[in-house]
């Protein structure tokens, strides 16, 4: 009995033992199964966006097998140039690796090749990156503005980023962003995760036109608007628009009201603007919502509606965003004669109140003028002209008086006439006659300022004048 009880710890801790013995010899046999049935996690979106992240199974990361040769393009150095727009290549990342440092602002990406892009158009060009037409492969693309060495990734700054936005499973790439003049982009593309294969690469650019009206600046205040700009404040209800961390540009528009997200009440701030330069314009909105002061950081997002804006229902006449609640750029086409709405509100329901935000419009909304007759014998009478709307603005600066408006335009070979009357021919309350020669470079015009100022301008050289009235001494 003494002796079966001092054997039987012995004969437990034995069959213990034998139990865990295969166990632990089948982890061994396959150390690396449980990497391969790892779910791997899409790259979480920065608290910016309410894109929530996506579960995708990526392939784990592998050197290169024996004898597969990298793409030539496999590192930074060796990107491809693109000489113009379009730009479209086809190329297999498989074989193709991840340099030291290399960024990766949209998560896990490998198998990276590279391309090269530097805007030597005399204006800014709206840049849009696609591998949409490559089913085949789960990608990434990331596009960073050079600011010092070809390739110091130090020095790079990320313009754009996007993992999953088209293609048949989601899985594909596009990004947008605005190429300064001048500057040098690097665009990256690779596999999220390190997936590999065929590439189809599509780069297409709209050149922005030369901008000739002044920058809008405003600084607002979250519910009570901008000293800078006229609006209107309130409250949205019952949801906001919905951040989906892309940026609308003019090259690549959201076609589509990215949905709504949240409920209750958002405050916003509204200002309305308008395109009287007589032409489709591309806009630009430098979206700042980390100022000096109290900065409304991520609970403020830009949208903007073409035409008017419905705080109940912020899909009705939706036209672009920001995507995020990031310092950041978006653009969008405004057409002739159209209002849009500018829409700073807050993410948080309840809140954000007297936080601060900054944004400035940048495009050719403004009436623009191609010529101008300003009087010989007296440079302070001028007219200026805009030989395609008919817009024309007309000022006797010694007198203080200004008239302005719309006529209609004709043009004899090398002579241009601009012309506007009242109703009443026999007592008009407008007369204006506008004729220009850009060939032999003369102008005359006969104004109706009042109903009893009436001037006539005659100029011997339309290509050498200021037309601005001088500041009156103090």
């Amino acid at each position: 009995m003494r002796l079966t009880q001092k054997l039987a710890p012995l004969f437990v801790a034995l069959v213990a033992a034998l139990l865990v013995i295969p166990v632990v010899s089948k982890l061994h046999q396959n150390p690396v199964s449980a990497n391969v049935q790892k779910q791997v996690q899409a790259p979480a979106q920065q608290s910016q966006s309410d894109a929530p992240a996506k579960t995708k199974q990526a392939k784990p990361q592998q050197p290169p097998a024996v004898g597969v040769t990298a793409p030539t393009n496999d590192n930074c150095a060796s990107a491809v140039a693109v000489a113009s727009l379009p730009f479209t290549d086809t190329t297999s990342n498989v074989g193709a690796t991840t340099e030291a440092s290399e960024p990766a602002p949209c998560g896990s990406i490998g198998a990276t090749i590279w391309y090269s892009y530097t805007n030597t158009r005399p204006n800014p060009v709206d840049v849009s990156a696609s591998t949409c037409t490559s089913p085949g492969t789960d990608t990434a693309i990331a596009a960073y503005k050079v600011t010092g060495a070809p390739c110091a990734f130090a020095g790079f700054v990320n313009v754009a980023c996007n993992d999953d936005f088209c293609g048949g499973n989601g899985f594909q790439s596009q990004i947008g962003f605005t190429a300064d003049v001048g500057a040098t982009y690097k665009i990256q593309v690779g596999g999220f995760g390190g997936s590999t294969g065929s590439i189809t690469l599509n780069i297409t650019g709209v050149e922005q036109q030369p901008v000739v009206c002044p920058d809008i600046v405003v600084n607002g205040v979250m519910g009570s608007g901008s000293p800078d700009r006229p609006g209107f404040s309130g409250v949205i209800t019952p949801s906001r628009l919905f951040r989906d961390g892309v940026a609308s540009t003019c090259a690549v528009p959201k076609l589509t009201c990215p949905g709504t997200s949240g409920s209750g009440s958002f405050a916003f701030d509204a200002y309305p603007f308008t395109n009287a330069s007589g032409q489709s314009q591309c806009v630009t909105v430098a979206f700042d919502p980390n100022p000096v002061g109290s900065p409304c950081g991520i609970n403020a997002h830009a949208v903007v509606y073409l035409g008017n804006f419905n705080p109940a229902n912020v899909c009705q006449f939706y036209l672009a965003d920001v995507g995020s609640s990031a310092t950041q750029s978006f653009s969008f086409t405004v057409p002739v004669g159209a209002t849009f709405f500018v829409v700073i509100n807050a993410n948080v329901a309840g809140t954000g109140v007297g936080c601060n935000y900054k944004y400035t419009v940048r495009g050719n909304l403004c009436v623009q003028f191609d010529y101008c007759v300003q009087d010989d014998t007296n440079p302070r009478r001028f007219v200026l002209i805009n030989s395609i709307t008919g817009a024309y603005e007309a000022h006797d600066c010694s007198k203080g008086l200004t008239l302005s408006g719309t006529g209609g335009v004709a043009t004899y070979f090398c002579k241009i006439e601009l012309f506007d009357q009242g109703p009443n021919p026999k007592h008009p309350d407008r007369y204006v006659d506008v004729q220009v020669n850009p060939c032999t470079g003369v102008g005359d015009a006969a104004i109706l300022f009042s109903g009893n100022l009436f001037v006539s301008l005659h100029d011997s050289n339309i290509h050498n004048n200021n037309c601005v009235c001088p500041m009156q001494p103090r």
